[in-house]
């Protein structure tokens, strides 16, 4: 993608503000911009501390979904935008290996919810435990273990739990990307 960027420019910062311009052009609504810049996993300096070097490792020993050196952590860090039961390892990314993309995985209690937001990135999303909903535009999807989603840019979505048992799903996102912005309540 940055080759496409610099075709406008050698300005990388400068062909990034032309694209998002035309995007906003083609969709005709104003997004948002990222707050602050982010950085790349290519950009990222090696880690210099002997300890976050031992997280770089090239396995992770999976066990009940969970995976040993990548605990479970909250969904969101504030609740700004509403969810419910949701939890979220991080499993390659966090610790700066160099990939294009972040590999999460997202656990969502019965009855709970993420959020429902929308971004300029994609979401390839893997359901691999349990039964969810994606609700995506409007539309409810059924999702069951090894089914793949796809949400494109600007798609509303949220993924729901509605049955008695944990759901979890893979979710693979650009590294470099853009906060959710809220939708409103689809259902």
């Amino acid at each position: 993608m940055a080759a496409a960027l610099l075709s406008y420019s050698d300005d990388l910062a400068a062909s990034t503000a032309r694209f998002l311009e035309t995007l906003r052009g083609h969709f005709n609504e104003r997004l948002t911009a990222p707050a602050a810049p982010v950085v790349s996993s290519c950009e990222r300096p090696p880690l210099s501390r002997p300890e976050a070097q031992a997280e770089l490792r090239e396995r992770f020993v999976f066990r009940d979904f969970t995976w040993e050196g990548r605990p479970a952590t909250d969904y969101k860090a504030d609740a700004s935008l509403p969810f419910d039961g949701v939890s979220r390892h991080e499993l390659i990314g966090p610790a700066g290996e160099q990939a294009a993309f972040d590999l999460r995985y997202f656990e969502v209690a019965p009855g709970g919810y993420t959020s429902l937001e929308r971004h300029l990135h994609i979401h390839a999303i893997i359901a691999i435990r349990g039964e969810g909903v994606l609700v995506s535009n409007g539309r409810r999807h059924p999702l069951r273990r090894f089914d793949i989603a796809y949400v494109p840019p600007l798609q509303p979505h949220q993924l729901r739990n509605e049955s008695g048992e944990p759901f979890g799903f893979f979710c693979i996102v650009d590294r470099q990307r853009d906060r959710p912005q809220s939708v409103g309540n689809e259902g």
